[in-house]
Order: structure tokens, then C-alpha cells, then sequence
């Protein structure tokens, strides 16, 4: 999900968009860490020091532009997401998201150091290098 937060960026893609909301919102099967997707998405993008900045540029996309090719998407019905939702929802969305970028840091560094006291498994066979 970290990859479609950027591609919404720079593809402005309705498609984008959908695999999000669903994917965060809607998706229950495969449920989706918050505290995971937004540091991968800053560290894989320019935004990593600067989440606000990120915020600012996710929430200036023009979603009001998708609706003409919201009702074209090919999804299953049972996943047909209102545009009406996707409106309503998106900018609370993105704030939701990057907000979880000022506490991720102090949860992921503090399961680093749980992790760094553990001993590192060896290769698995075949295989030459350290996990």
C-alpha cells in the first residue's frame, strides 16, 4: 500500500485511489498496519523527513477529477466503493495516516531494540549470506 500512496502521487489514477480505500478501509481478510505502510511510504519517497509535507501533497490531489472514471472501474460489485464515501473520506484519510508517522518512529525504534537483544538466525541451506 506503500507503493500506491506514491503512485496516487504521480499517477492521479482512480485505480490508485480504489486499491487504497478499499485495501485501508474497507479490506477485512488482509487487515493493513498503518504503523507499517506510512514509514515504507516515507522512506521509499523524497517526503521521509518531512511528513507533512507528504500530507500536504496526498491531500492536494484532485480527487473531485475521479468521478467521471470512478463508475468505469472494474471491481467486483461486492467492493463497489460510492464516490460519495470516497469524497467524504479521503482528506481524514491522509491525516489519519501521517499522524500515525509521529508516533511510528518511537513504536518501531523501541521494536528494534527488543529485536536487536535477540540472537540472529543462521543461513537457511543454500543460502551464504546472514539474514
Amino acid at each position: 500500500m506503500a507503493s500506491k500512496l506514491t503512485a496516487l502521487l504521480h499517477r492521479h489514477n482512480p485505480v490508485d485511489l480504489f486499491d487504497l480505500l478499499y485495501s485501508i478501509l474497507i479490506a477485512r481478510h488482509y487487515p493493513m498496519s498503518r504503523l507499517e505502510v506510512v514509514p515504507t511510504f516515507l522512506r521509499k519517497s523524497i517526503f521521509g523527513p518531512q511528513p507533512s509535507l507528504a500530507r500536504d501533497q496526498l491531500k492536494a490531489i484532485p480527487v473531485a477529477s475521479f468521478e467521471c472514471d470512478w463508475t468505469s472501474l472494474i471491481v467486483p460489485t461486492a467492493t463497489a466503493i460510492a464516490f460519495s464515501f470516497v469524497t467524504a473520506n479521503f482528506q481524514n484519510l491522509i491525516d489519519s495516516l501521517l499522524a500515525a508517522a509521529a508516533t511510528a518512529p518511537a513504536v518501531l525504534a523501541a521494536v528494534g531494540a527488543a529485536l536487536r537483544g535477540m540472537p540472529r538466525l543462521p543461513p537457511t541451506s543454500g543460502s551464504t549470506r546472514w539474514p
